[in-house]
């Protein structure tokens, strides 16, 4: 089995200045993984916690706290065939510029759900992804402002082929 542990924090700071009126946005996040390899199984779990504070020239100051998730589970087939399912949540908060245009706005929060069929060989990969995406409290414009609307969801299925080939295929 191997075992793998990441581990950070993550610091940012933006400005923006509409008409000579200020607004800060200022990110602080730490975050933790831990994935396991072993046989045919491999299982990854994330957390992330992320502090949002917002200031504004004209007292609009917030804060936004979030916990992001993923847990992974994929099942190697065969050698060539490998399936994985997750489930993930995160979130967007408004930009500065967002949030100098829009104070009350709040913060996205989204939940994904993917299923995945990997086929590799050493010249190709086809990768098909089932995917579920449902938000809430997704941002939009309209002018001249930002507003949320209550939920939206994306589902689809992504398709990934690459290959290598040479003129000596072909002969």
């Amino acid at each position: 089995a191997r075992h793998a542990i990441t581990q950070g924090v993550e610091l940012a700071t933006a400005d923006y200045k509409n008409n000579a009126t200020p607004s800060e946005r200022d990110s602080q996040a730490a975050f933790a993984g831990y994935q396991l390899n072993t046989g045919r199984h491999d299982i990854q779990a994330n957390l992330r916690s992320d502090k949002v504070k917002f200031s504004h020239s004209t007292g609009a100051d917030k804060s936004v706290n979030h916990v992001s998730t993923l847990a992974g589970y994929g099942y190697q087939i065969t050698d060539q065939i490998k399936a994985a399912l997750s489930q993930s949540t995160g979130f967007r908060a408004p930009d500065a510029y967002e949030h100098s245009v829009a104070s009350e706005l709040k913060a996205e929060k989204h939940t994904t759900t993917e299923a995945s069929v990997t086929f590799t060989t050493p010249q190709t990969l086809f990768r098909s992804t089932l995917f579920s995406t449902r938000t809430k409290n997704a941002i939009e414009y309209s002018f001249p402002t930002y507003y949320n609307i209550g939920k939206s969801e994306n589902k689809g299925i992504e398709i990934n082929i690459d290959g290598a080939s040479t003129l000596a295929d072909y002969q």
